[in-house]
């Protein structure tokens, strides 16, 4: 029994080691993205200038969260770059989080003038033209 929860505290241990080494955010075709984690629910527009925008404001991290249909969006250490409602933000508060980097690659990929922060079974996914951003992490724990 003992052996099994070293096991287990070991593979959490590799996985916490690897999310803070490496980028986060896996870019998938819009079509994948549909296969994977269904179609959209909800979804809300942005211009990509200024999600660029907003991206040059923080140095590693960028993370979301849709809360009443309002966009909140956080950046390195959950600094506080957007926040389109009333929504008081805590430090116990789920977002899901992005490597800038893959955000970046996103719009670099799919070029269009608007990108869409979308909901699809509960996930959170971003999409740009024919490609799709997600495989984000919850912060907290993964904060960085």
């Amino acid at each position: 029994m003992y052996r099994k929860y070293v096991i287990i505290f070991l593979i959490l241990i590799s996985f916490i080691k690897i999310t803070g080494q490496s980028e986060v955010g896996v870019i998938y075709s819009r079509s994948d993205a549909q296969d994977i984690f269904g179609k959209v629910d909800f979804s809300i527009g942005m211009n990509t200038d200024e999600i660029k925008q907003i991206l040059s404001s923080t140095s590693k991290v960028i993370m979301f969260k849709i809360y009443n249909q309002k966009l909140v969006i956080l950046g390195d250490e959950r600094k506080v770059l957007l926040n389109q409602s009333t929504y008081n933000i805590n430090n116990v508060d789920e977002f899901r989080l992005f490597s800038k980097s893959k955000l970046e690659e996103l719009l670099m990929k799919g070029l269009d003038k608007y990108t869409f922060i979308e909901l699809r079974n509960g996930v959170l996914t971003i999409s740009n033209n024919a490609y799709t951003l997600e495989d984000s992490v919850p912060c907290p724990p993964y904060c960085e």
